[in-house]
């Protein structure tokens, strides 16, 4: 799960991105991420958040500087870990995406679709 945001002060930040992103605004969510990020660089959610609406935008090498900060300050963070591996696979990167699928796993061993990832990564990569 996402760690609780409001205790870094950027709580605010999320809830106006979230909106925006809702009402289509995919712009404006994204200044109200880096805004969260800006606001409390230390909080793993705002990191992982940002990171995730720049991937969901294909800006993977963007992306993967705030998922990786986010598993640095928080290494058991699964949707980070995830969300880097599939962006690594994307661009190529098969083993890196490997590695961090299997750190996901580990975080989580009972999450059965970070193991199908895993294993279709496996599979489409031999």
């Amino acid at each position: 799960l996402v760690p609780v945001a409001d205790q870094h002060g950027a709580y605010e930040f999320f809830t106006l991105a979230g909106t925006l992103a809702e009402s289509g605004d995919q712009a404006a969510a994204l200044a109200e991420f880096q805004k969260a990020v800006d606001t409390d660089p230390a909080s793993p959610a705002a990191n992982f958040l940002l990171g995730a609406r720049l991937a969901r935008s294909k800006k993977f090498e963007q992306s993967n500087t705030f998922l990786e900060a986010a598993t640095q300050l928080e290494p058991g963070f699964t949707e980070a870990l995830v969300r880097h591996g599939k962006n690594l696979a994307a661009m190529g990167q098969n083993d890196a995406a490997r590695e961090r699928l299997k750190l996901a796993l580990a975080s989580d061993p009972g999450n059965a679709q970070i193991a199908r990832t895993l294993k279709t990564l496996e599979t489409n990569t031999r």
